[in-house]
């Protein structure tokens, strides 16, 4: 905490007089404090390995999220309104690309 309150004193000076000492200092902070949130995450993963118990049925629980790569899709905005659930939003994609998809009449009835 007190790395954070140092960071952004530095960064709040480096922006009021933009001083290369100011801004080596503000990189160096942050620095410090990425490779403190790094340990903290490597240090709270490898206790979670060493607590992990393949006996108790759990191992599933522990691998799904390594091996599935969730991808959200943002809402969509849509003139009836916001589509947030999945099925909202296939049923807005079908009917856009039924309406955009479809094919004109292109005989021109004078000519034939």
């Amino acid at each position: 905490m007190e790395l954070n309150s140092e960071r952004n004193h530095a960064r709040k000076m480096f922006q009021a007089y933009r001083d290369p000492v100011l801004k080596r200092k503000l990189n160096k902070l942050n620095k410090q404090i990425n490779k403190l949130d790094q340990q903290i995450e490597t240090n709270t993963f490898t206790n979670e390995l060493l607590n992990f118990n393949a006996t108790d049925g759990k191992v599933w629980k522990f691998v799904t999220p390594f091996k599935k790569k969730t991808k959200n899709m943002s809402t969509l905005n849509e003139p009836a309104g916001i589509a947030n659930t999945d099925l909202e939003k296939a049923n807005f994609l079908a009917e856009r690309f039924e309406t955009q998809f479809t094919l004109k009449n292109i005989t021109n009835s004078d000519t034939e």
